[in-house]
């Protein structure tokens, strides 16, 4: 009898230590910065709260008017993954690309980012800035 009690409150031990780690797991926020860089001006710092599941994608798609391009490259506002597993964005607000001539470059922490918007991890206190660029252009 000790042994079935003592399994029982090992089980509801167990229980109730995955359920309070998975429950912290999923509350996991942090805050990140985004600064909009259209050809004529910059916008103002934004900041954003995430959650673990959270892409850089979601937080703009919830929070501005975006754009992307569509398996052909024409604009979409579907945003479907298209090259590498990512999005091809295409506007963002008032920052605007035709994806011939231009593009929007995106920076984390001031540096230039070689990952699509999908790929990048987001860690508490990164800074975001989304530029246009030229193509051949600075």
């Amino acid at each position: 009898m000790k042994k079935v009690v003592i399994s029982i409150a090992s089980i509801i031990l167990l229980i109730t230590t995955l359920f309070f780690f998975s429950y912290n797991n999923n509350d996991s926020v942090g805050t990140i910065s985004i600064i909009l860089v259209n050809n004529t001006d910059q916008s103002e710092a934004k900041q954003f709260t995430f959650k673990k599941e959270d892409s850089l994608f979601d937080i703009i798609d919830r929070n501005f008017s975006v754009v992307c391009g569509d398996r052909f490259y024409t604009p979409s506002t579907t945003c479907e993954k298209v090259t590498f597993g990512s999005r091809v964005i295409f506007e963002i607000d008032d920052l605007i690309t035709d994806f011939e001539t231009s593009f929007i470059a995106i920076y984390e922490n001031d540096v230039y980012s070689n990952l699509g918007i999908d790929s990048i991890v987001l860690n508490d206190g990164d800074s975001f800035r989304f530029e246009y660029k030229e193509v051949g252009g600075s």
